[in-house]
């Protein structure tokens, strides 16, 4: 797939891409990883779900995208499974149906294996108010995952999982500030991204994508408009319905947004 980009497919390119960026991140974590911050566990979704992502990525990246959603990076349910951003299981699995196998993983926390779309459904619920997001915004139950991938796409800022001892997710926010060649690393290749797909408007979710993607020149030079949503983190909104009128309100004051999602 390192072949003649002119040859490749827009969805190989960015492939290519995130494989880019994932050998750099891996290099600059080696197993076993030793933090002085209070993890040691890293998961690299890419490497053991990357015939899933790559599935994803063929079947809903045909093209460049108007809109792109930007989260941080994946947690420690559902898109730690998957590879895919909010990929919990049953959207993957079900309403997406895609398959793939699941490669064996090195340095792995005790109580947190990998199975791929065969684990047990831990309830996932940042990656479900984010698709009852989009089925609010399209106003529909069924086709809303066909409507969303037409001129819109969903990407993660960084794809790796950082887990502490105890079994909990770090944030990207939080390595970055001891780690932060790796958040070079991922801005780099956002920017070749956003070349490659040139939306017009970029969701960040969350103040810490929305403060990063400002340092891409993609960004500063105009080529698109940044709406920035909160993130769909439980422990902010402890109501689900909040969070989705928030949001939604918010996206489609945009007129471009409305006028994309309601053609």
């Amino acid at each position: 797939m390192e072949g003649n980009h002119e040859n490749q497919a827009l969805w190989e390119r960015f492939y290519v891409y995130s494989n880019t960026l994932n050998e750099s991140l891996r290099q600059q974590t080696p197993p076993p990883f030793e933090s002085d911050i209070g993890y040691k566990y890293i998961y690299h979704p890419f490497e053991y779900a990357g015939e899933i992502y790559r599935n994803f990525l063929k079947k809903y990246l045909n093209g460049p995208k108007k809109i792109l959603f930007v989260g941080m990076n994946p947690s420690r349910f559902g898109s730690l499974q998957t590879g895919i951003p909010f990929g919990d299981i049953p959207t993957v699995r079900d309403r997406m149906k895609l398959q793939g196998a699941i490669r064996n993983a090195p340095n792995l926390h005790p109580n947190i294996t990998i199975k791929g779309l065969q684990s047990p459904e831990e309830i996932e619920e940042s990656s479900q108010r984010f698709w009852n997001l989009i089925k609010a915004i399209f106003n529909c139950e069924e086709d809303f995952l066909d409507r969303f991938f037409e001129n819109c796409f969903v990407h993660n800022f960084c794809p790796l999982v950082f887990i502490d001892n105890n079994g909990y997710n770090v944030s990207f926010a939080d390595v970055t500030e001891r780690v932060p060649d790796m958040e070079k690393a991922c801005l780099d290749i956002l920017q070749q991204q956003l070349e490659l797909l040139q939306p017009e408007i970029i969701v960040p979710i969350g103040w810490y994508v929305y403060e990063k993607l400002w340092e891409l020149d993609y960004c500063k030079q105009g080529k698109c408009v940044l709406e920035r949503i909160r993130h769909p983190i439980p422990h902010c909104f402890v109501q689900e319905n909040d969070w989705i009128d928030e949001s939604r309100k918010k996206l489609l004051k945009n007129r471009t947004f409305s006028y994309i999602v309601r053609n």
